[in-house]
């Protein structure tokens, strides 16, 4: 399987930034999750943070960066892209459905 998740440039910036500031070792991948799905998935919110692998985690990598998830995400995840914006007040990471090239 293809990864499930594609990171934008920006976003991929930021997080190389965030790991070296924060000074996280190997051992920390990159968690997306989400928080609130119910059973059609509604009022699901996309998330991220950094975590150790767990013994049931999926994971892919995405360039140099370690990514994990629940695999009970995986359907909430699949076809998302993390993006990175900083305009205005608008400036932080986003979860958007990924537009497939043609």
């Amino acid at each position: 399987m293809k990864n499930p998740v594609h990171i934008t440039e920006e976003a991929f910036v930021q997080i190389k930034n965030i790991i070296s500031s924060k000074n996280l070792s190997k051992e920390y991948g990159l968690r997306l999750f989400v928080d609130g799905f119910g059973s059609c998935g509604s009022g699901a919110k996309h998330s991220l943070g950094f975590d150790k692998q767990k013994e049931t985690d999926q994971s892919f990598i995405f360039e140099d960066i370690l990514c994990l998830y629940d695999k009970k995400h995986l359907l909430y995840l699949v076809g998302m892209e993390l993006a990175y914006q900083e305009e205005g007040e608008q400036t932080g990471f986003f979860f958007q459905k990924r537009l497939q090239k043609t």
